[in-house]
């Protein structure tokens, strides 16, 4: 009987630990941290959705209840770790929920928790994402129970202290890009979604790019509390901003470390 060749799979190289002064990456939680009050000229965070999304290490939040608690959490320690004077935050999320015909409205109950813990409002941009499988329209043809939806990621930005911010420091915002994004374009429709075996909800690039160029200076500290796979430290990198933060999750916070080393050598 013939037997059929083994194939060897390729062996995984060792991830890289990040040594660099100007980004530091760790293992955090989100609504505790030993970061120093005022620390972040800006925070940029897509933090979990209560969804059942299966992160690596148990990283989603498993009812709604706690993930309301959890908002008021991380809401004060986004705020204490803000700068007082013009610290800002960019914070993504859907703008509701649906889990077992109930229904919730996540983007509202966030906003509620931000101005709770003492941020000021400025504007929400909007995301449009693809729908997938969740295209469920309810009773067929009637309006018995129709149901729904709108497939927008929401990105809160809000302020501590003044909006206001006046700096000597070069900046990332041309001519062009402020055309693109200042002004009537807060809903941007042209950002692809990322896909990541190694993560089942990442944060395409493009997103803190424009966030950090829209709100901050060079060799400002940029965070992230909830950081995933590290895409908020890479365009920190890539635009010259100082970068610290982290997540819960050991497993993430190593994959970050080995993607922005690879970054910065």
């Amino acid at each position: 009987q013939t037997r059929r060749p083994s194939i060897a799979q390729p062996e995984q190289p060792p991830r890289r630990r990040l040594i660099h002064d100007d980004v530091r990456i760790e293992v955090i939680d989100p609504g505790r941290t030993s970061i120093a009050d005022g620390a972040f000229d800006l925070l940029i965070s897509s933090p979990p959705f209560a969804l059942d999304v299966p992160y690596a290490d148990g990283g989603d939040v498993p009812d709604y209840p706690t993930y309301r608690g959890c908002m008021t959490a991380w809401s004060a320690e986004l705020y204490r770790v803000s700068n007082p004077g013009h610290g800002r935050i960019c914070l993504e999320m859907p703008l509701d929920r649906s889990r077992g015909s109930v229904y919730k409205p996540v983007y509202a109950h966030w906003l509620q928790a931000i101005e709770a813990a003492g941020f000021q409002y400025r504007t929400t941009i909007l995301r449009r994402y693809h729908a997938g499988r969740g295209t469920a329209r309810g009773s067929v043809d009637s309006p018995s129970a129709t149901h729904t939806f709108t497939p927008v990621l929401a990105i809160i930005v809000a302020y501590r202290g003044t909006w206001i911010r006046r700096s000597d420091r070069p900046h990332d915002l041309g001519h062009d890009d402020w055309l693109d994004l200042a002004g009537p374009n807060g809903d941007w429709d042209d950002i692809p979604g990322a896909a990541d075996p190694e993560h089942p909800a990442p944060f395409h690039i493009e997103v803190p790019r424009r966030l950090i160029k829209l709100y901050s200076y060079r060799d400002d500290l940029v965070g992230d509390l909830f950081l995933g796979r590290g895409t908020t430290a890479l365009a920190c990198v890539e635009l010259g901003r100082r970068f610290r933060g982290g997540d819960r999750s050991p497993t993430y916070v190593s994959i970050a470390e080995d993607r922005v080393a690879a970054a910065v050598d």
